[in-house]
């Protein structure tokens, strides 16, 4: 907030004040309020433009977050319910005081006859313009204009919140910087919206679909492991020798064996009595030992 004499306006500040308002300003003379960023908001206006033109609005409110909230407020026709406040006699009379500061500031920088009295935003006794009342309050400060201080309090915007497209040249030397919070709340929003796609995507997965070739059964594997399997391997043991290649690896397996070059089923070998000759015997101790090289036979099956 700044009252006059105002600072020379800086090219910097013409700049941003073009990119503001979509044209150059005119007539500016000062800037009467900043954002926390540094960025003007409020400009102080001649009485009389460049052209000759009155201009009775002293204090012009640029930034354009401001403006908008302001234009919410008037849509949302809270006008009259400001207006209402005046009914209380400190509230009417603060206004007033607001209108004479309006002009006192004003004359400052020349009298022009046209606008004599005549202040912004329905001064002194009437509330027609936010925008202007609420740039008074900003330029002036909070306690001078109660009508531009009730528009901004019921407004989304805030001075000490910046919400400019590009951050000021102080932005990184004032506490709040305009980047500062503004990254942060993007990256938060950023990092929630690749959560959600992730959580999506991961949920959309379909479930993998069941082989369509089933493993075969324990039953057809013992069928092939026992009167077929164990058979097919002695008899390459004994056609190929100890120590040949063989053709299968089911006979890789039993190629080193010690067993007996001759094809009884398992089934035999399971059914022999106890009083039986010593080699069925033997045949009986080996199949004992199944469990041992079961496994490998297992997996030499697969493969196949």
């Amino acid at each position: 907030m700044t009252t006059p004499p105002f600072a020379a306006v800086t090219d910097t500040d013409l700049a941003v004040l073009r990119a503001q308002l979509g044209r150059p300003a005119r007539g500016v003379v000062g800037v009467a309020a900043r954002c926390v960023c540094g960025n003007p908001t409020v400009v102080a206006t001649a009485p009389r433009l460049p052209d000759g033109t009155p201009f009775p609005t002293f204090y012009y409110l640029t930034h354009p977050a401001a403006t908008a909230a302001m234009s919410r407020l008037e849509a949302e026709h809270k006008m009259p319910e400001l207006a209402e406040l005046l009914a209380d006699d400190e509230v009417a009379d603060a206004y007033r005081l607001a209108h004479a500061a309006y002009l006192a500031d004003r004359a400052a920088y020349g009298e022009v006859p046209e606008i004599d009295g005549v202040s912004a935003g329905g001064m002194p006794t009437r509330v027609k313009c936010l925008h202007a009342l609420a740039g008074h309050a900003l330029a002036a400060g909070p306690g001078v204009n109660p009508i531009g201080d009730a528009a901004l309090a019921r407004s989304g915007w805030s001075p000490e919140r910046c919400a400019c497209a590009q951050a000021g040249a102080s932005a990184v030397v004032r506490s709040g910087p305009c980047g500062g919070p503004r990254v942060k709340r993007l990256l938060i929003v950023v990092l929630a919206g690749a959560f959600v796609v992730f959580a999506g995507t991961a949920a959309a997965v379909p479930a993998p679909e069941p082989s369509e070739t089933p493993e075969p059964t324990i039953r057809s594997q013992e069928y092939w492991l026992t009167d077929y399997g164990i058979e097919r391997a002695w008899k390459t043991t004994r056609g190929a020798g100890s120590g040949s290649p063989s053709s299968t690896p089911v006979s890789g397996m039993a190629r080193n064996s010690t067993r007996p070059s001759w094809t009884a089923p398992m089934s035999r070998v399971r059914a022999a009595p106890t009083d039986a000759p010593p080699w069925a015997r033997w045949i009986r101790t080996t199949a004992a030992g199944w469990p041992r090289w079961r496994p490998r036979v297992t997996t030499a099956m697969r493969t196949r």
